[in-house]
């Protein structure tokens, strides 16, 4: 069977529609999850974030991130002159914000902060390290993956 112009088009078209229904209805399966939910203010604040990093290039000894598999802990190790240290530390999860960990550091004394590995499932993992000490404000970050 031989169809005519009129009928190529009339096909074109409908496999046309059916392509951009088919992108749309996909397009809304995606699960679309901001990095950070407040970005502006997180943007307005950033001088004081670079203040802090500067802060931490300046330490003569860095924080040091070590997964313990002996003890089943992350160890973070602050530089050893520093104590009173207050802050928090994020382990961010760059494919789900869901499985973030917020863990709080309130006046440690000693240099090294415990934080048990099974609240983490395997894989990679950026660490984000905010504190004070001494007055100053210090943050650092790194990549951690856990197996």
């Amino acid at each position: 069977m031989k169809l005519n112009w009129g009928s190529g088009i009339a096909v074109f078209y409908i496999l046309f529609v059916l392509a951009l229904v088919g992108a749309l209805i996909q397009s809304r399966r995606i699960q679309r999850s901001m990095v950070v939910d407040n970005y502006y203010e997180k943007d307005l604040n950033y001088k004081e974030k670079y203040d802090k990093i500067e802060n931490s290039k300046q330490l003569t000894t860095k924080v040091n991130i070590i997964q313990n598999k002996k003890n089943g802990t992350i160890d973070i190790v602050f530089p050893p002159d520093m104590k009173g240290v207050n802050g928090e530390v994020l382990f961010y999860r760059p494919s789900s914000k869901g499985l973030d960990v917020n863990v709080p550091i309130k006046n440690l004394d000693e240099n090294t902060l415990h934080v048990p590995m099974q609240q983490f499932i395997a894989g990679n993992w950026s660490v984000q390290v905010d504190w004070s000490s001494g007055g100053k404000d210090y943050f650092d970050k790194a990549n951690l993956y856990l197996q």
